[in-house]
């Protein structure tokens, strides 16, 4: 599986509202190699300058496969390549009984905890499970 930026660019930066420039998001697709079947998406998004939150999903018929694992790990290359990344972070959301896997996803791929109460939590009641 490879994880190539979506729509064949290597970089599609956000548009906020009133032609304020938001966040740059860099949107990725994981494709199997075999056909081409588009298996998960993964994004990184500028939160601050060189400071880029990571997020994926994959789908349940690749998981396991170690397709996710090739696409983060390719996407944190090109993080520290191409964008000069200082920090790339991931939060988990505790309560999602899919996370187990995301969590030993990152670790696979160098991440370790990193809980930062500065970050705000993914929505209200749930704590910040933070990777970096």
């Amino acid at each position: 599986m490879a994880a190539e930026p979506a729509g064949g660019h290597p970089r599609f930066p956000g548009r906020g509202g009133g032609g304020r420039l938001a966040p740059r998001q860099f949107d990725f697709a994981a494709t199997e190699a075999a056909g081409g079947r588009l298996g998960g998406g993964l994004r990184l998004l500028e939160r601050a300058p060189r400071r880029y939150e990571l997020s994926f999903v994959f789908a349940r018929r690749v998981r396991g496969r170690g397709y996710a694992t090739e696409s983060v790990c390719r996407l944190l290359r090109f993080a520290a390549a191409d964008l000069a990344a200082e920090e790339v972070f991931a939060l988990v959301v505790p309560d999602n009984p899919d996370n187990p896997a995301s969590r030993r996803l990152l670790v696979r791929c160098g991440f370790h905890p990193a809980p930062d109460p500065a970050v705000a939590a993914p929505r209200p009641g749930v704590s910040n499970d933070r990777w970096v």
